[in-house]
């Protein structure tokens, strides 16, 4: 695994080999689909995704639909940032002046 989870009732459902496969499969997506390689969001958005995937897998357990809803907008939150930092994914919405 590449990041700490700290959501021990979500990740406990889950043994580490599933975890490592789904943090993977959301990892390459924000890295490649979303195109963001600044560290900071990667992390943020990565593990929103797999608290979401986690959830999503266990919504008939009480509570789920709540966990679910916090990871969504945490994510929603960090895509957001990421959009408008001005990182590397963002240079080519940079308009060049000349003169």
């Amino acid at each position: 695994m590449i990041y700490f989870y700290e959501d021990e009732f979500l990740i406990g459902g889950v043994d580490t080999t599933e975890l490592e496969n789904i943090e993977a499969e959301k990892y390459n997506f924000v890295l490649n689909k979303l195109n963001i390689d600044d560290n900071y969001y990667l992390e943020k958005l990565t593990k929103s995704l797999v608290y979401m995937h986690l959830a999503k897998m266990q919504l008939e357990s009480e509570g789920m639909k709540a966990k679910y809803d916090v990871y969504k907008a945490e994510y929603e939150h960090f895509f957001n940032l990421a959009k408008n930092n001005n990182s590397i994914i963002n240079i080519k919405n940079i308009p060049i002046q000349r003169g």
